[in-house]
């Protein structure tokens, strides 16, 4: 054998010493440490996932708690009659007609889930009265403290009688536990909660639905529209001023062909509204002008009056923003008039 051939031969038997040791060093060392790695990184996975349910999981149990507080009853008959003692309360706090107040029970549903955490529960109501009287019963019910929501809403007009029906389903949920199973001390609520304070129907929150009833807004559209809405019955208040029983509660271009504006003011003490056009006689003045842009209202700087009206009494401007009482009227510095009011005109004839 040359020399040559002697190089090469142990250069081959060097090489296959070596991947005989990787291919032992690899078995016995590499694979079961790579294998480990991938067990601690697949673990550290599954930490994070499971931490990830964990927080997860605390939202759901905050939320099911509050949930909870706001049910009516854990049981379901308890809870069925407390619904409908509630909702006649309201509907007769709101003055609806006694007579077209009628509930029918809707059947029961069951969470389709594995989990069957609660059931559907609820009544169809049917109810009828006053514009004024359906917007203060839609407001209560929306605004009920306890877990509920209103569904199916329906609201038809009755030109006939001068009343509106309306027609909703009002549901809720009774929580349970486990396999649909009623909840047990410390898991649930375990009965009713504390009667909730009287709904508020003199908050801002109400105002802002006065338009319905001012409005007539769930009545179709008539053309030659009276001169006198009656909205309900009279009321008897007593008022600062005499014109505190006047409130501005809409500026529009809705009535008539020629564009002229639309001045309603609401007449508190009689519950009607009257129209009035500029250049009509207003409480011992004259509407001289309707202003559209917005300046701060006078007694909260912070909100935006969108619109007024302008008095011209003697020889002063006043003026009236729109939603408040005309007994709020304020006198107007000449610096600060309208221009359509600045041009020189001559005195009233």
């Amino acid at each position: 054998m040359t020399g040559t051939s002697k190089i090469i031969t142990s250069a081959a038997a060097v090489m296959v010493v070596a991947m005989i040791g990787y291919g032992a060093l690899d078995s016995l060392l590499l694979s079961p440490s790579r294998r480990l790695d991938d067990k601690i990184a697949q673990s550290q996975r599954k930490l994070a996932d499971f931490n990830g349910s964990e927080i997860s999981l605390a939202k759901y149990r905050k939320r099911l708690a509050s949930l909870t507080n706001r049910a009516y009853d854990s049981d379901e008959l308890r809870a069925k009659r407390l619904v409908r003692m509630r909702l006649l309360a309201m509907a007769k706090r709101s003055g609806l007609d006694n007579a077209a107040l009628d509930f029918e029970e809707i059947p029961v549903t069951t969470d389709s889930s594995a989990s069957r955490a609660y059931r559907q529960i609820g009544w169809r109501v049917k109810a009828a009265g006053t514009t004024r009287a359906v917007t203060d019963f839609l407001y209560m019910v929306n605004a009920e403290p306890y877990l509920g929501g209103v569904d199916n809403l329906s609201v038809v007009p009755d030109l006939a009688s001068r009343t509106i029906g309306v027609t909703f389903s009002y549901l809720t949920l009774v929580l349970t536990t486990g396999k649909g199973r009623p909840p047990g001390p410390g898991e649930l609520a375990t009965g009713a909660p504390d009667e909730p304070a009287e709904i508020d129907l003199a908050v801002a929150a109400r105002r802002r639905y006065d338009g319905i009833a001012v409005r007539d807004l769930f009545r179709p559209y008539v053309k030659s529209r009276p001169a006198l809405l009656q909205a309900g019955p009279a009321l008897t208040r007593s008022y600062e001023s005499p014109q505190d029983r006047y409130r501005l509660v809409a500026l529009s271009r809705w009535a008539g062909q020629d564009g002229q504006v639309e001045v309603l003011v609401h007449d508190i003490q009689e519950d009607i509204v009257r129209q009035y056009k500029i250049g009509d006689d207003l409480l011992g003045g004259k509407i001289v002008a309707v202003d559209y842009s917005p300046a701060a209202m006078p007694d909260e700087p912070a909100l935006l009056s969108p619109s007024r009206i302008v008095l011209k009494i003697d020889l002063e401007y006043w003026s009236v923003e729109l939603g408040q009482a005309l007994g709020q009227k304020r006198l107007i510095p000449l610096a600060k008039l309208p221009e359509l009011l600045r041009r020189p005109s001559t005195p009233d004839k």
